[in-house]
């Protein structure tokens, strides 16, 4: 093979900047000033600069300040031809940050030998440096753990020399020379291990273990110890040493000792048999005091160890444990048992039993053994014992209950004072006669064998009736439980008391809760109680159709008004015993509240139910006395059968038939059937759908105007609501409202009304008049039971909706029917600024002094008046009087019903303010009726009349003075009503020209002769 030719100078140039070039060592070139004459990629990584951009650059800004010195200095030291060993220090790395180097430095020469340069070989030594600094700082953690700890500790070489013992084990063999020792220099001769035991954990096959050894200290002293070894081994797992763990045993040797000797003391002093023990020396000190006298006497029993047991005895027992140790010392067979109170460590005193043995000759004990055991609550219970028994005595004897202790046949082992004032007997009759014999002798034989099976009856309460040796029977209580002693059962003892006028109370209690006050009837739920009986007895027993009559009492309203309460419940009492009298023997009457009465009739059918019904409506309609006074009465009756079964539903369904019976004219008796039935069901379906549209807002608001009379101007519009079923269609005002009022829907259909009228009542003043107001209907139970008042302010609260516009509509009846209440709840109501009117006025029995203390400017007259005084005499009388009424008492008065020519100059003529009807308007949509007077002429209606007013033919009666005018007159001014007027002629023997009875429409008509003379002439 040819051999080949020698690279030339160049070729050896270049190919050695090869190899630098591709070195992993960083290198750089420098010249005599500093500066970079070259450097290879590596050395560009390390510092991390761009790629030949080290040439040039000044080798001091290649490392911190702080470094600089040492590498100037080396680099000085090449420079003057000297040898500089590797060189450790930081330089600036990729982004400015630190990196450890390692520097070598050679001179470099030029061809004359002449030093012209340094080079530097660089190695990045970043992460050596970092795992050497952790292992030193772990070698360090060690070495300060392992000189630390408190634990004992050193390590064994395998011939088993103490290369290194940290300062616990130094300080617990007490020398410091132990590094180089043998371990078998440490071996005590005590140790029962041969030598070579010592060291055969240094064989190469050992694992580790514990044993016991004895080593001798540096002054001779034998030291108990424990030891743990643990192989110390190389990388490749062959053993190299030992680490030795000692735990010192002195402690747990001297423990064991004195276990073994409180052992032999516990079973000297009988450990089980008492709370704690104490052992005393001959003269009475402790020199030994058992644990469990810390939990019972609060004294460290290391504390009082050494003290004199006598100076914890109390005072007064000092003597007596003298003596008591001193017998016991004396003679070793001797042992003593008293009572010791011994002061506690918070200072009270406790009682003690002491039982003292003689131990002295013992070794072990060296003393008087002292079992104590605390019986504080064994005396405090025997002291309280005998206290009681004196207590018992004293309580006995002064007790206000009788306390009877017999045996089990009566014969009495006790009694105090107390029973004989119950029994009103002496001691020698208590003492020598049995006591069921002497407290009830007609249950003489029951009692006796109740006493003699105390044990298995137990306890128990009874009462018996006693005759009194005065001649009266009384009511006794008794409470009768076994009587013991330690011996066992030896009877009864019984705690007795007179209740008789308890029960007498409880009797009358129990009366007055089932029966009415007034009346001395039962009460409804005496009458429920009794309906469920007997429908229970009909269903089971078939004791035949059960019969309700539901009774209430027509117009009594009247003698209340008229002639006050008192006669009112004078009336009622009456009533109350006509009704009892007129059933049969079997039947039950009940005041059911206010003027109603019930009557249960059993084994009544129908037909039977009528005739009984019509007898009471006789025997009601019969004339009735009352404080000198003559009353007619007549009543409504409905009448259920059973089944429904339900007394509930019984009841509601006689009250239904009651209802009807008094719509169909009063005085009438209506039978419950299928179609008040299906009234009711559909009256329950249709509150539903009320209730459910009232949430919705589904009702709607039409409007009517109330024109004045005199001008035809619109004075304000009455709200009617609306109610457009989704499929019954349209339903009418009078039944959904009247539903309303069953279902207790009236307050919130109440609400909705005064909402939507103080929603609309902006854009009705815009449209009709800036003065208009809206009229709103309101229920009798919204005003007497409801929020009223708290409703109209929060209306008037939203949108600043003015007072002024709005006008509360109240029928007579209702603001009739709680005076105080209705006149308190609408004065402030005006107050606010609202107006109330009184709506169907006519129809109900108001007076003129009580209607002016109400805060009423509005009076409406009914429309049953208007609609039939064309027609009818009675009516226009009633209408005159209300007009006339309404000026005394300077109030605006307001026709309801208007539709004819002659009914609207029939009421001007009378005088009266305004008027509504379908003469003028029906009810409309607000829109409907804006557009509708949009088209009047300067938007009044017309209320001129071209026919000329026709009155209802009349027989002219003319009343005069023995007619009862003066009386009427006089009974007018003082502010009566029609219908107490009417009552009080009748009553005082008055009749019309007629002859006839006088009634409300009669007084109307003589009034309205008095104030419109020419009222009855026709035109």
């Amino acid at each position: 093979m040819a051999t080949p030719d020698f690279p030339s100078a160049e070729q050896r140039v270049q190919r050695l900047a090869g190899v630098i070039d591709g070195a992993d060592v960083g290198v750089l070139d420098t010249l005599t000033d500093g500066r970079v004459a070259a450097g290879n990629p590596a050395a560009e990584r390390i510092f991390g600069v761009p790629a030949g951009s080290l040439v040039g650059r000044d080798v001091r800004t290649l490392f911190p300040d702080s470094c600089w010195p040492e590498v100037s200095e080396a680099g000085a030291l090449v420079h003057s031809g000297k040898k500089v060993e590797v060189v450790r220090t930081t330089a600036f790395g990729p982004g400015q940050s630190l990196v450890d180097v390692t520097l070598r430095l050679a001179p470099v020469r030029d061809a004359a030998g002449t030093i012209i340069g340094v080079s530097a070989f660089i190695r990045d030594v970043t992460e050596e440096m970092r795992a050497r600094r952790e292992l030193e700082a772990s070698e360090r953690r060690f070495r300060a753990r392992y000189d630390e700890s408190p634990m004992p500790q050193a390590m064994l070489a395998l011939d088993g020399r103490i290369t290194s013992a940290n300062a616990a084990m130094r300080q617990l063999l007490g020398r410091d020379d132990v590094e180089g020792m043998s371990i078998l220099a440490l071996r005590h001769p005590q140790d029962a291990a041969a030598p070579q035991k010592w060291v055969s954990w240094l064989g190469k096959d050992w694992y580790g273990g514990s044993s016991e050894r004895v080593v001798v200290l540096s002054d001779g002293t034998a030291l108990p110890l424990l030891v743990h070894g643990a192989a110390l081994r190389a990388a490749n797992g062959s053993v190299t040493g030992l680490a030795v763990f000692a735990q010192d045993l002195t402690k747990l040797r001297q423990a064991e000792r004195a276990a073994n000797r409180a052992a032999a003391v516990a079973q000297a002093i009988g450990n089980a048999a008492s709370d704690w023990a104490v052992i005393l020396d001959s003269a009475g000190r402790m020199s030994y005091v058992s644990p469990g006298a810390q939990a019972v006497m609060g004294y460290d029993p290391m504390v009082v160890t050494g003290d004199s047991a006598y100076g914890y005895a109390h005072p007064e027992d000092v003597a007596a444990a003298r003596a008591a140790a001193e017998d016991v010392i004396k003679d070793p067979q001797v042992r003593r048992r008293f009572l010791l109170r011994l002061r506690h460590a918070d200072g009270h005193w406790l009682w003690t039993e002491q039982l003292l043995t003689n131990r002295l000759d013992d070794p072990d004990i060296a003393g008087v053994v002292c079992n104590v055991r605390d019986v504080t609550e064994r005396i405090e219970a025997e002291q309280a014992l005998e206290r009681s028994e004196s207590r018992f005595r004293a309580i006995a004897e002064t007790a206000h209950e009788g306390i009877w202790a017999v045996d089990p046949e009566g014969r009495t082992l006790y009694g105090n004072a107390r029973l004989l004032d119950i029994l009103g007997v002496d001691l020698a009759t208590v003492y020598t006669t049995p006591a069921p014999r002497l407290l009830a002798p007609q249950d003489e034989k029951l009692i006796t064998e109740r006493l003699r099976q105390r044990q298995a009856v137990g306890s128990e309460r009874y009462e018996v009736t006693y005759p009194h040796p005065d001649g009266r029977s009384r009511v006794l209580s008794l409470s009768v439980s076994p009587l013991a002693d330690d011996h066992g059962p030896v009877g009864s003892l019984a705690m007795i008391s007179d209740v008789t006028d308890e029960r007498r109370a409880d009797e009358e209690l129990r009366r007055r809760a089932l029966h009415d006050d007034l009346t001395g009837l039962p009460n409804r739920t005496l009458l429920t109680d009794r309906l469920g009986q007997a429908l229970v007895r009909q269903e089971r027993l078939g004791s035949g159709p059960v019969a309700l009559l539901f009774a209430d009492l027509d117009q009594f309203k009247l003698v209340n008004d008229s002639w006050g309460h008192d006669c009112g419940d004078e009336l009622l009492v009456a009533v109350a015993q006509r009704l009892a009298a007129a059933v049969g023997p079997g039947d039950t009457v009940a005041r059911f509240g206010g003027d109603e009465f019930v009557v249960l009739s059993e084994g009544t059918d129908e037909a039977s139910a009528k005739e009984l019904a019509d007898h009471l409506l006789a025997q009601l309609a019969e004339p009735f006395e009352i404080s000198g006074r003559r009353a007619y009465l007549s009543a409504s009756i409905g009448i259920s059968m059973a089944p429904p079964a339900e007394p509930d539903e019984m009841l509601r369904h006689a009250d239904a038939a009651m209802y009807k019976a008094k719509a169909s004219g009063r005085g009438r008796v209506a039978v419950f059937d299928r179609a008040l039935a299906g009234d009711a069901a559909e009256r329950l379906q249709l509150g539903n759908d009320l209730r459910e549209a009232l949430a919705a807002d589904r009702l709607e608001l039409h409007y009517q105007p109330i024109v004045e009379l005199s001008t035809g101007r619109v004075l304000g519009v009455e709200a009617l609501a609306r109610w457009q079923h989704p499929e019954r269609g349209d339903v009418p005002p009078s039944r959904f409202v009247a539903v309303a009022e069953s279902v207790g829907l009236a307050p919130q259909l109440d609400r909705w009304a005064l909402a939507r009228a103080r929603r609309d009542l902006g854009r009705i003043r815009q449209q009709l008049g800036a003065d208009v107001k809206v009229n709103v209907n309101i229920s009798a139970r919204h005003l007497i039971e409801g929020d009223l008042e708290a409703a109209v302010r929060d209306e008037l609260g939203r949108g600043g909706t003015p007072p002024q516009g709005i006008v509360l509509e109240l029928t007579e009846s209702t603001v009739m029917g709680d005076r105080d209440d209705a006149c308190a709840v609408l004065q402030r109501l005006v107050d606010l600024g609202v107006t109330v009117a009184v709506d169907d006025f006519g129809t109900g029995y108001s007076s003129l002094s009580y209607l002016s203390r109400l805060p009423v400017s509005t009076l409406k007259i009914d429309r049953s008046f208007i609609q039939a005084m064309t027609r009818d005499a009675d009516s226009l009388a009633i209408a005159a009087s209300v007009v006339d009424l309404g000026k005394t008492l300077r109030m605006t008065t307001v026709a309801e019903g208007v539709e004819t020519s002659e009914q609207l100059e029939l009421l001007q003529t009378l005088g009266c303010s305004a008027g509504q009807g379908y003469l003028w308007a029906p009810p409309l949509p607000l829109e409907e009726l804006a557009a509708a007077m949009k088209e009047l002429p300067v938007g009044r209606f017309d209320t001129s009349s071209s026919a000329q007013g026709k009155r209802p033919a009349v027989r002219q009666e003319v009343v005069t003075a023995e007619h009862g005018l003066t009386r009427l007159a006089a009974l007018h001014r003082d502010g009566a009503s029609l219908s107490t007027i009417a009552a009080a002629l009748n009553a005082e023997g008055y009749r019309t020209p007629t002859g006839m009875r006088w009634h409300r429409a009669r007084v109307a008509r003589a009034i309205s002769d008095l104030a419109y003379p020419n009222l009855w002439q026709t035109g």
